[in-house]
Formats: structure tokens, C-alpha cells, sequence
């Protein structure tokens, strides 16, 4: 059985009498199991990361940024070359322009972005809406600064072609006074869900009427599928001036570990955000910035490779899955497939995660993790990612397939009723 049990995210970080959020055990369930596949020699399609070589130009303008440019402290917001190319490719790809002098700051990863922007727009005390299931590190992250998470529920659809959707009352009533901001993560891990303009619209209503901000995490901006589009809500009139976006070069690129990202922001809040940043990293690597910049000029048909190759890799591991009787509604974008054993699950009343470990050697990351306020709401889930090598797939491939849809059904009501 995998030796992690599933927390609730408000029980795993404790206040102590003057506020301040101290982590009571480590925050992410992701990368212990992660640890865990290692251990076990398991095929790891838990872990967003992947796991083969970054484009080899970018790895080229690294290589040649260590050997030429100045090794000696950079500007704490960034890099100008990388700032510009930041803005330059917003407006290439979304046509918007941005100023890189006063609306870009480059950031230790989209990681130590979001913190920057909850310090700058939080109180403590201040509320923030999160759609859940949603990705891990956001309730911490808001517990940190001080504010207090409000979740919505996403619900699953009832057929695999339909799409995660919110209910908009639901929506309405996670707003109150004191709301300081929403989270939005499009398209959406761990559910793949890509949220459209009328979703947007919808979103940026409550925001302006509540006079809040939307954060919006956009790593996942270059995988989208099945004909739908990438909308950011600065493309949205009226609320782009309450709104800051983060991104990162981990995915897209392939350099997670270079822990680059940039947060786009109005002004007033990018100076906010700068003077938070002089005190907390001092600014990334100065090299890898140069890098950076390179990475973020590649050619147009760099990203429509890039799409396809994981467009392919989503419909191999849809087939995979489904072949062997799990439910998996299509991911619209993203990194991951959603899977649950059978009808939303149903048969399974414990963590299917575990099931996949001990039956077939596949380490998936468990559906507790994606839903903070109750973990066991998404225990007869478990989310797989498909942005990994051609030989880690058809790993995955061959370990998963010797589950027959009956030994699915059966094994798993065994493997969950030990628990």
C-alpha cells in the first residue's frame, strides 16, 4: 500500500497564536510518491516534469551564457533581453502588449511567482477562491501569506467527451467582503480543463464587482487540444488591470529545473512585487535568464511540434486507459489524464492510486491531493501524466496493460477494502 496518507491541506498547515502559518508536515503528497515510485522501482507518471532532453538551441544559448555573460548579480526583476522577450511573446502569440520595464518580472519559477503576487495583493485574513480540484501548492501558498482559501468545486463530466465545469452559484457565493483574489489555473491541472471566454467573462465579473484580483497560473498555455484555444483574462477588456499572470519555461521548454518564470502585472502591483522580491530570492540565475530569453524566441514551429508530439502522447495514454474500462474524461490541455476505475469510480471507495502502485508498478498521483478540503473526495481518482518520454510510456504501456477490465473492477475493491 502507498505509504502516504491523504491530509487535508487546512490540517497540514497550522496557525500558531500570532498568525503565522507553519507547515506541520511536508506540503506535497505529489513528489512523496514520486519519492516512493523510485524507491520501488515503479514507472513514475506522478511527477509533472519531464523526464527527456530541452530543445537542443536552448541547451546550446545556455551552454554558451555560461561561458560569456556576467556571472556577477543581475537586476533583481530580471534580465532586460529576457523581460523583452517575455512582453514580445505576449504579444506575438495573445496581441497584447506589455511594458517590460514596468509589467515584467522574472521569477524563481511560476513557484516563487505566485507567492510574489499573493504577498503584494493579500492581507492577513484576506480570502482567495480556488477551484478544486486544483493543483496542491496553492492553498499552502495562500496560507503562507497570511490569507484564507474559499474552494469551488469543479465537477466531473458525466461522459468522457464532456468537460469539468463550475457552478456559477457556487461560484457567487464563495465571494464575500473580504475576497482579495481568485486563482486561475488554465488550462487546468490537474483536470485539463481549459477555461473559455464565457468562463472568463463569467469570472471577471465577480472579480470587478468584488474589486479582486485574478491570478492567473498559464504554464500549461501551450497544450491545448481537440481544436480549442488558450484565452488569457488579460485579453478580457476591463480587467486587466486587476489581474497578473505566471508562467513558467519548466514545461514548455523542458528546464524545469532551471526554475525560470515571469509574472505579468499593472504596474503599480509589478513595483509591489519587485521590492517583495529584492527580500525574498534577489532575483533567478543570471546565465539561465539568458537562456531564458532564447527559449522564449524559438520559432512558431517549434510550439506546433510541440503540440502534436503531446497531442499524440494524450490520445496513447486516453487509449490505454479506456482500453482497459477507465473512466477518463479528454483533457482540453494540460499535462494530465483524470482517471477513475469505471463510472466515476464507484467501484472504488478508497485511493485508486494505490490500486495502480500495488497492482501494476505505475506510481499515478492520488485524487486526495487535488481536493484539499476533503482528500477522500478524490480518492477514486488518480491523475497520470502523458508529458513524459517515448520509453517511459511504453513502460507504462506494458504494466498497465496486463490489467484485464474485470481484474480493474475486482482488485481494486480488494486493494480498497484493506485500507
Amino acid at each position: 500500500m502507498i505509504a502516504v496518507t491523504p491530509t487535508p491541506i487546512l490540517t497540514g498547515i497550522r496557525l500558531d497564536g500570532g498568525g503565522k502559518p507553519h507547515p506541520s508536515r511536508g506540503c506535497s503528497m505529489i513528489d512523496a510518491v514520486s519519492r516512493l515510485a523510485r524507491k520501488r522501482g515503479a514507472v513514475d507518471f506522478c511527477l509533472g516534469a519531464p523526464d527527456y532532453p530541452p530543445n537542443p538551441e536552448v541547451l546550446r544559448a545556455a551552454a554558451e551564457a555560461v561561458r560569456n555573460c556576467s556571472h556577477i548579480y543581475g537586476d533583481p526583476c530580471g534580465l532586460p533581453e529576457f523581460r523583452a522577450a517575455a512582453a514580445a511573446k505576449v504579444e506575438r502569440f495573445r496581441k497584447i502588449q506589455i511594458e517590460p520595464e514596468t509589467e515584467v518580472t522574472i521569477t524563481c519559477g511560476a513557484t516563487e511567482g505566485l507567492a510574489l503576487v499573493l504577498r503584494a495583493v493579500l492581507e492577513p485574513g484576506g480570502e482567495v477562491v480556488l477551484f478544486q480540484p486544483g493543483y496542491e501548492s496553492y492553498p499552502p501558498a495562500v496560507l503562507h501569506c497570511g490569507g484564507v482559501p474559499r474552494f469551488v468545486r469543479l465537477w466531473p463530466p458525466q461522459a468522457e467527451a464532456g468537460s469539468w465545469e463550475f457552478d456559477e452559484d457556487e461560484l457567487v457565493a464563495a465571494f464575500g467582503p473580504r475576497t482579495r483574489a481568485l486563482i486561475l489555473n488554465t488550462p487546468h491541472n490537474p483536470t485539463g480543463k481549459v477555461f473559455g471566454r464565457p468562463d472568463l467573462e463569467r469570472i471577471a465579473a465577480l472579480c470587478e464587482r468584488h474589486g479582486c484580483w485574478i491570478i492567473s497560473d498559464e504554464i500549461y498555455e501551450e497544450f491545448v487540444f481537440g481544436g480549442r484555444t488558450h484565452m488569457s483574462p488579460i485579453e478580457l477588456h476591463g480587467i486587466r488591470n486587476r489581474t497578473a499572470v505566471i508562467s513558467s519555461l519548466s514545461k514548455t521548454y523542458g528546464v524545469p529545473g532551471w526554475r525560470l518564470g515571469y509574472v505579468l502585472a499593472p504596474p503599480a502591483a509589478t513595483r509591489t512585487i519587485r521590492c517583495i522580491q529584492e527580500a525574498v530570492s534577489g532575483g533567478a540565475a543570471v546565465p539561465l535568464q539568458a537562456a531564458g530569453a532564447a527559449a522564449l524566441r524559438l520559432p512558431v514551429a517549434f510550439y506546433e511540434r510541440l503540440k502534436c508530439m503531446f497531442a499524440a502522447r494524450r490520445e496513447r495514454l486516453l487509449r490505454l486507459l479506456r482500453g482497459l474500462g477507465m473512466f477518463c474524461p479528454a483533457p482540453e490541455g494540460g499535462w494530465y489524464v483524470m482517471a477513475a476505475p469505471g463510472a466515476l469510480g464507484s467501484v472504488c471507495a478508497g485511493d485508486f492510486a494505490s490500486f495502480l502502485m500495488e497492482r501494476a508498478g505505475v506510481a499515478a498521483a492520488p485524487g486526495g491531493a487535488f481536493y484539499q478540503e476533503d482528500p477522500h473526495t478524490g480518492h477514486g481518482w488518480a491523475r497520470l501524466c502523458f508529458g513524459r518520454s517515448e520509453e517511459t510510456l511504453a513502460e507504462g504501456e506494458r504494466l498497465l496493460s496486463v490489467l484485464s477490465t474485470s481484474a480493474l473492477t475486482t482488485d481494486c475493491v480488494s486493494v480498497c477494502n484493506r485500507r
